[in-house]
Order: structure tokens, then C-alpha cells, then sequence
């Protein structure tokens, strides 16, 4: 009998996942029987079966669907490790996660790259884009190192999230002739 093998349990995670092994062999870079072998392998080490085919389809059974879970949990705990070692890079660089709200003009964050870039050229800097309060939060966990935004974030007591204004921005209408008449009023309210 085979050991266990958790390269095993992420082809079976990734196969239960996409819904297939023809779907799932492109993303694990592996032939389609190689595959099969190895979903066939882990289910004779587990002494269970995993997927009944129905037609062309494969479906999970209650110990694949048991299985899955586990899984899932498995390499979400996996993928949360690699989110919290992010900040440490193999090649000794810099990593800075930036959160950029949806209405921050590019301008203003094409800044902040250059300035970073320029300060420490060797950085790797991963944007993200959301909104405030996901990015607050995703701050607050260390998912993130700065979030740029158009409206001050409202911490609450509980929270270490200060705010720093770093600029005004002007807005400017233009409009053609004829509606600039109409837009007057507008203007003034």
C-alpha cells in the first residue's frame, strides 16, 4: 500500500473542485491517465470511493464528499500560511500588498507606485481593488499594508487603522454649449 500522499489529496481536491479530470488536468499539468491513476491510487489507499460516474460526468459519493471537505480546509489553511508568510519574500525583496478603492483615480496610485518603486526599487507590490470595508478589514488582518481611498475609513474602538489625508484632488464639469445654461444651477447647489 501506498503512503499517504497529500500531492493525492489536492489531484483528488482540484479534480472534485473543477468537476472533472479532463478540467482539472490542465490546472495540475498532468496527462489524463496519469491522473486517473493517481484519483485510483488514493482511493486504494483510502480503501473508499470517491466518484461514481454518471454518464460522462463524474459525482462525488459521501465519503468523496467527506473527503472534500477535509480537503478544502486543508488547503485553505495552506493557502492562508501562504498569505501570511506573503510579507516574506525567497529572494530577500520587499513585499508591499496596496488595496486601491474602485473611485481613487489612477493617477493617485500610479503615484504611490512610482514613489515606492523609486524608494525601493527591488519591491514586489500586488494591488488589489475593493471596497473600503473590505479592505479595512483585510488592513485590520495583515492581508494588506496600505489602502488608498476616497473617504475616510471610520474605525471602530477595537480597531488600529489610522487615516492620513495625502492630497485634494479638483473636479472639473465640462460641458458643451448648450447644456452649460442647464448646468448652472446645478453648479450651484
Amino acid at each position: 500500500m501506498i503512503p499517504f500522499n497529500y500531492h493525492h489529496l489536492y489531484y483528488f481536491y482540484t479534480v472534485a473542485r473543477m468537476g472533472g479530470i479532463s478540467k482539472a488536468r490542465g490546472e495540475l499539468r498532468l496527462a489524463q491517465p496519469t491522473l486517473s491513476s493517481q484519483i485510483k491510487q488514493f482511493e486504494n489507499f483510502l480503501n473508499v470511493k470517491l466518484f461514481e460516474r454518471e454518464g460522462k460526468k463524474l459525482v462525488l459519493t459521501d465519503e468523496g464528499r467527506s473527503i472534500l471537505s477535509y480537503a478544502a480546509e486543508i488547503f485553505d489553511t495552506g493557502k492562508e500560511l501562504i498569505a501570511h508568510l506573503g510579507d516574506i519574500s525567497p529572494r530577500g525583496r520587499p513585499r508591499i500588498q496596496i488595496g486601491v478603492s474602485n473611485s481613487v483615480p489612477k493617477a493617485c496610485s500610479d503615484a504611490l507606485l512610482k514613489f515606492i518603486y523609486r524608494t525601493e526599487p527591488r519591491s514586489h507590490i500586488t494591488v488589489h481593488e475593493d471596497n473600503t470595508e473590505k479592505m479595512a478589514a483585510a488592513l485590520q488582518n495583515h492581508a494588506l499594508d496600505i489602502v488608498l481611498t476616497d473617504v475616510p475609513y471610520r474605525p471602530s474602538a477595537d480597531e488600529s487603522i489610522e487615516n492620513h489625508m495625502v492630497g485634494k484632488i479638483p473636479i472639473v464639469f465640462c460641458a458643451i454649449r448648450p447644456l452649460r445654461k442647464n448646468t448652472k444651477k446645478f453648479l450651484k447647489i
